[in-house]
């Protein structure tokens, strides 16, 4: 995290493991500061379609991130909206 943002960084927050479960959202939103930069791991899915990370970039354009089991997104939590605004469609998704 600090290779990506070129800054010291100090430890803020650890929201943990989080069960995503059939037709969950997660409404877009900006995350509250100390956070600012952060990251999300898709640690496990059983998906019968890909569930998109909302990301909308300092131009407010929206960009839709699909992620597999093993990749991790790094974004400025504070100052991008993110979300998951369209139903999970399948069994579960685990993130960190």
């Amino acid at each position: 995290m600090e290779e990506w943002t070129g800054m010291r960084l100090s430890y803020s927050s650890v929201y943990g493991i989080r069960i995503y479960h059939n037709q969950s959202v997660l409404s877009p939103h900006v995350d509250r500061l100390p956070l600012v930069s952060s990251a999300i791991i898709n640690v496990a899915q059983d998906v019968d379609e890909d569930w998109v990370l909302e990301v909308f970039d300092h131009d407010g354009i929206a960009h839709n991130v699909t992620m597999e089991p093993g990749d991790m997104v790094l974004y400025e939590s504070h100052s991008v909206i993110h979300g998951r605004p369209y139903p999970l469609k399948g069994k579960s998704a685990v993130r960190l």
